[in-house]
């Protein structure tokens, strides 16, 4: 194979690598049998306690447009971060080590961003991949889509009914968006979907195709599907304050999202218990509820509670419940 690395490849493919070994071949290999070749491919090998860095550097040898990054343990969005700093693409895409992409997906999603100065980003289709079946993303548009206008591109993320996948997978994203402009290495769960309202900000125009495809696959040891944890409830808040504060600056749903965030920082407040970041959200919702056109239809207790006494009481109220519940 071997083939011969651009210096300035058009596109850098990064793909952070952690207890994947069983995947990764499977993974590298769709990425090197696409019929588009002008790229880099930038393995992160996180500390892998499996041999999965081995793996990485067997396939090295065989194509020289892998490059192979060994580093101590720091989490996914702290490997992506390295591989965003080493990247010399004109455009970046990243793809998880156990997931794979369909042929022909990197020169039908390149040729559109070369013809189309002005997309900053294009999602091509999700396929959800579970004991050998495929899926369509639920919701995915079945015709082409270019979305240029700020508040359309973020409905497109957190409207009533979102048509773009929550992750940085499935996307190629022009290098300039990521100037200035790094994720989160102190989240473990939903570290991908916080940055989106910042990229969608940022872009120009995003363009959702129906050519090609991104095979998430649904296992039981992924990080979406292992435990839930305290640290895990703690960053649903984070996502969820996050995409409140997108739905307040572009009047997307305030209601829902305002429910969305006081579940989520109260469930936190309880589950992760106090810290000085829960509090400060929770006073940032009580703050922001009274420009909020509630009706509150939601049927859960705590979010009345909030919203007629104030968040940080009802986060208060709840973790007492919780700690009462468990000497019972």
């Amino acid at each position: 194979m071997n083939t011969f690395r651009n210096q300035f490849p058009l596109l850098s493919i990064i793909v952070p690598v952690y207890n994947v070994e069983e995947y990764l071949p499977r993974c590298i290999d769709s990425i090197l049998s696409q019929t588009f070749t002008d790229f880099e491919l930038i393995l992160i090998d996180d500390g892998s306690p499996d041999d999965s860095g081995e793996v990485c550097d067997i396939w090295a040898e065989k194509d020289s447009r892998i490059r192979v990054i060994h580093k101590s343990n720091g989490g996914v969005n702290a490997a992506r971060n390295t591989g965003l700093s080493l990247a010399k693409g004109r455009y970046i895409t990243f793809i998880d080590g156990d997931d794979f992409i369909k042929s022909n997906t990197f020169e039908k999603a390149l040729a559109i961003l070369e013809e189309n100065s002005e997309i900053d980003l294009l999602q091509y289709p999700e396929i959800q991949v579970q004991d050998g079946k495929e899926r369509l993303w639920s919701g995915y548009p079945k015709v082409p889509i270019i979305l240029s206008n700020s508040c359309e591109k973020m409905k497109a993320i957190i409207g009533a009914v979102p048509y773009i996948p929550g992750g940085l997978c499935g996307k190629i994203y022009r290098g300039s968006v990521w100037n200035n402009l790094r994720l989160r290495a102190d989240m473990c769960f939903c570290e991908d979907m916080i940055i989106l309202p910042d990229i969608l900000e940022k872009g120009r125009s995003i363009m959702i195709t129906t050519d090609g495809g991104y095979c998430y696959v649904m296992r039981s040891g992924s990080a979406t599907k292992s435990a839930y944890t305290p640290k895990k409830c703690l960053d649903v808040c984070r996502l969820k304050i996050r995409l409140f504060e997108a739905a307040i600056k572009y009047n997307i749903d305030t209601d829902r999202w305002w429910n969305n965030a006081i579940l989520s920082a109260v469930d936190a407040w309880g589950f992760y218990g106090p810290c000085e970041e829960l509090r400060a959200a929770l006073k940032y919702l009580q703050k922001i509820k009274r420009n909020i056109p509630h009706t509150l239809h939601s049927s859960k207790r705590v979010v009345r509670l909030a919203y007629i006494l104030s968040p940080l009481f009802a986060a208060k109220i709840n973790r007492a419940m919780l700690k009462l519940k468990k000497k019972i």
